[in-house]
């Protein structure tokens, strides 16, 4: 039996495809918490990550992001091979955008401060070009406000968008999304699912992990459900309605 999505791996060419994941296992404490992941992401495209609690989704995110490692299997992201035990390529250090649910803002300093470090630490910018560059993005993202505001003075969906805008300002080759819209509220759920949407129709590559089914339906190209550490791939969003008590399979 063939993997759902296997004929549009083949079909896809080599200088179309921007992520790679072969058979890639993970244990902790001998627990097997992914078990023979695959999946494949072209430039352009979104992958949407369902599954329950526990199954595995931030682990995936962790480790394609190159901040945790793997035990067996290996990736190719954009050219690069990264194998098990082998340091993550320096090329693509810092090229690999993450946002996570707790979102990691600094609390001492102000949303454009948040966003003008990433371009001082990644990029190498000076203070006032990270500055001018920092605000664009914020203004872009619905934050005109909000430049001088610090974390704490920001709603849940405030904080997400300079979360996003932090992470896009360094101009990521992929990004990675952890339930974005996890504990928010239906106004600001509208607000960041309305960016995520305009980031995907201007053509950047993301794997957006998230419980909320319809909204994997509607942002996805394709779609995957991951249950017990086992991943099941499909190019259409059918695959959602059966995530309670689907049988994921491996790589074919």
């Amino acid at each position: 039996m063939e993997q759902p999505g296997a004929s549009l791996f083949r079909r896809m060419k080599e200088s179309d495809l921007l992520l790679s994941v072969r058979s890639v296992e993970k244990s902790y404490n001998k627990v097997k918490v992914l078990d023979g992941v695959c999946l494949h992401l072209g430039r352009g495209e979104v992958l949407t990550v369902s599954g329950r609690s526990g199954s595995g989704k931030t682990t995936l995110i962790r480790i394609i992001a190159g901040l945790t490692g793997f035990s067996s299997g290996g990736m190719i992201v954009d050219g690069h091979s990264i194998q098990p035990g082998r340091r993550y390529p320096g090329k693509l250090i810092g090229r690999i955008g993450v946002v996570f649910q707790d979102l990691n803002l600094f609390p001492h300093m102000t949303a454009l401060q948040n966003v003008a470090l990433a371009l001082k630490v990644v990029k190498k910018m000076s203070s006032a070009s990270s500055t001018a560059l920092s605000e664009q993005f914020l203004n872009k993202f619905g934050l005109h406000s909000k430049h001088a505001s610090y974390p704490n003075q920001l709603s849940g969906g405030e904080k997400q968008r300079v979360a996003i805008a932090r992470t896009m300002v360094t101009e990521p080759l992929l990004l990675l999304l952890d339930e974005p819209t996890s504990s928010l509220d239906p106004e600001s759920i509208h607000g960041v699912q309305t960016l995520i949407r305009e980031l995907a129709a201007g053509g950047m590559p993301m794997i957006v992990v998230t419980h909320n089914l319809a909204f994997a339906a509607d942002i996805g190209h394709r779609f995957a459900v991951l249950e017990n550490g086992r991943l099941e791939l499909s190019d259409t969003p059918d695959i959602l309605d059966k995530l309670k008590g689907t049988t994921a399979v491996g790589c074919r």
